[in-house]
């Protein structure tokens, strides 16, 4: 059976925390794939901080801080739900940023939908890449913009080569991104490798980037990595980061508003 990196990344993981150690050959069995994907695979995996390559397989990484790993989205549903107090404090403060007028992009996320909610009696451009935001604002005053691509996710979202080229040729004034965590060591995180490449489209074509990410989200780690700290200008946030994101975000010159 075909598998996608993303599926082979989750199964490597998964494997990995059973076993405590896992080899090229067995991971091979497992996932259909080659040794050469594998290897790919574990390589890009230490590259981000999930694993620790060895000869001819991987270990866990150690760690020295109490990061936690999330290697399965939750349901929507259930993500609309959680800390949703935070959420929308998050999206007045974020709303507070935008003028009339402006071109703003709105990532795919249960935040970015609250933010949503914030502009829509307000004379701007919204361009998104989630059906949800783009079906909330369709008969608001905001215009709102879909690329095209591929429809794809339980929450459902536009992706794939098109998508990013379409983005790739606008320019926004501010672009609100959502993520599944933030690690100690300042990297953005999130579960899907194909709306991560829609992030980082959306972040290299905006004139001011805003993270949005209440604070269960710190301190932990997922699959697929975003950008660095560096890469973002505003993180708001509805509580202090642990003293290691708070070191992060004064060296990357990242400006924080609380949202409490």
């Amino acid at each position: 059976m075909r598998t996608t990196t993303a599926q082979r990344h989750e199964m490597i993981l998964r494997q990995l925390k059973t076993q405590g150690f896992v080899t090229v050959r067995e991971l091979t069995d497992a996932c259909g794939a080659s040794e050469a994907t594998l290897r790919r695979d574990l390589d890009k995996l230490a590259e981000i901080g999930l694993l620790e390559r060895t000869h001819g397989g991987a270990a866990p990484v150690r760690r020295t801080s109490p990061e936690r790993i999330d290697l399965i989205e939750p349901d929507v549903d259930a993500r609309a739900t959680k800390n949703m107090a935070a959420k929308q404090a998050i999206a007045r403060a974020a709303a507070k940023l935008v003028s009339a007028g402006q071109t703003v992009a709105l990532d795919i996320g249960t935040t970015t939908f609250q933010l949503a909610k914030e502009l829509s009696e307000l004379p701007v451009s919204v361009y998104t890449t989630s059906l949800r935001i783009a079906a909330l604002l369709a008969n608001a005053r905001p215009h709102v913009y879909l690329p095209g691509g591929l429809v794809s996710g339980t929450e459902p979202s536009i992706i794939g080569a098109r998508a990013a080229d379409h983005l790739s040729q606008l320019n926004f004034d501010t672009v609100f991104i959502g993520a599944s965590s933030l690690s100690d060591n300042g990297v953005v995180f999130d579960y899907s490798l194909e709306d991560t490449e829609s992030k980082r489209v959306l972040l290299a074509n905006a004139q001011r980037r805003v993270l949005l990410m209440d604070s269960s989200k710190l301190s932990r780690l997922s699959v697929a990595r975003v950008c660095d700290l560096s890469e973002i200008d505003v993180l708001i946030c509805d509580a202090e980061p642990p003293p290691r994101i708070h070191e992060k975000l004064s060296m990357s010159g990242a400006e924080l508003l609380l949202a409490n």
